[in-house]
C-alpha cells in the first residue's frame, strides 16, 4: 500500500465525485493518518490530521435564504467553532505562502496559530488544483494537525450527549394580518416553547400571501420539534401539547387557521 502524504486529495476527488452527481453544495471532512517524509535516510513522520472542504451555497431550506456561495469566512468561523467547542480560546491567523501549502490561491490562504505554534492551515483552493480535479465551482479547504490541536485543549470539558430519544414535528398554519410581524410569532412561539420542557425547537418554513386568501391576510408556517431527554414520545400526548400550543396562537394573534 502507498502511504498517504495528505487528505486533500482524497477530499477533492470525494467532491468531484460528488458535484458530477448534482451534490453540489457540499460539507467534507476526514479525520486520518499521514506521512511526511524528513529525509531519504530516515522513516516518514505519521501524524494524524483533520481535514475538511466546503463548496456550494450557504443557505438553508428556509423560505427567506438567500442563495449566496460559501467563502473564507465560512470557512474560518467552521474552524473556530471547533476550537469553541474544544475550549481553545487562543486562535490566531498569519499569512502563508503557496509556495508553503501549494493547493491555495495566493492571498487567499492563512496559518491557524494557538500560542505560538501552528495547528493547521485554511484557504480557498486554487483554479488550477481544481481544473486539476474537474471541478468549476469554488472550493475552500482547512488542514489541521490534531496532535497539535489536542495539546491547546484543556485537561478538562464536557460535551453535551447525542439525544437518546427520537423527535417528533408537527407542523402549523396560521392566517394572520398581513402586517403582523412574523418575528413576533417566532419570539413568542419560542417563549412558549421555553415553558415546556419537550419542545426542543420552532422554525419558521413558510409565508404565504395571495389567492385564495383575502386581502390584508397571509398565511405562516411552523415547525415544532418535540422530544423527550427520558422517554420515546407517544403522538398522543405530542399532539395534546401541540393543540394547546396552537389554541394560544390563535387566541394570542386573533389568527385562523386553513380550512
Amino acid at each position: 500500500s502507498v502511504l498517504r502524504a495528505s487528505l486533500i486529495p482524497g477530499l477533492l476527488e470525494t467532491a468531484r465525485r460528488n458535484i458530477s452527481n448534482q451534490s453540489d453544495t457540499l460539507k467534507l471532512f476526514e479525520v486520518g493518518k499521514v506521512f511526511f517524509a524528513k529525509s531519504t535516510t530516515e522513516l516518514p513522520e505519521e501524524r494524524e490530521m483533520l481535514g475538511g472542504v466546503i463548496t456550494g451555497t450557504r443557505q438553508s431550506q428556509a423560505w427567506y435564504s438567500k442563495k449566496e456561495s460559501f467563502d473564507f469566512y465560512d470557512l474560518k468561523g467552521i474552524c473556530e467553532g471547533l476550537c469553541s467547542r474544544l475550549k481553545i480560546e487562543d486562535i490566531g491567523y498569519v499569512r502563508t505562502s503557496v509556495e508553503d501549502h501549494p493547493y491555495y490561491e495566493a492571498g487567499m490562504c492563512a496559518s491557524m496559530v494557538s500560542g505560538e505554534k501552528i495547528i493547521g492551515s485554511l484557504g480557498k483552493i486554487s483554479g488550477r488544483v481544481l481544473k486539476t480535479y474537474g471541478i468549476k465551482q469554488d472550493c475552500y479547504l482547512f488542514d489541521i494537525d490534531v496532535e497539535a490541536l489536542k495539546l491547546r485543549v484543556p485537561d478538562s470539558i464536557t460535551a453535551q450527549p447525542l439525544p437518546k430519544y427520537p423527535s417528533i414535528s408537527q407542523d402549523i398554519t396560521m392566517i394572520v394580518d398581513s402586517g403582523l410581524e412574523v418575528g413576533q410569532v417566532l419570539s413568542t412561539m419560542q417563549e412558549m416553547g421555553k415553558k415546556e420542557s419537550l419542545v426542543e425547537s420552532v422554525s419558521l418554513f413558510d409565508v404565504y400571501e395571495g389567492a385564495p386568501l383575502a386581502d390584508g391576510k397571509k398565511s405562516i408556517s411552523f415547525r415544532i420539534i418535540y422530544r423527550s431527554d427520558s422517554t420515546t414520545l407517544k403522538e398522543k400526548k405530542v399532539k395534546g401539547l401541540h393543540a394547546k400550543i396552537s389554541d394560544q396562537l390563535v387566541k394570542t394573534f386573533n389568527a385562523g387557521l386553513p380550512e
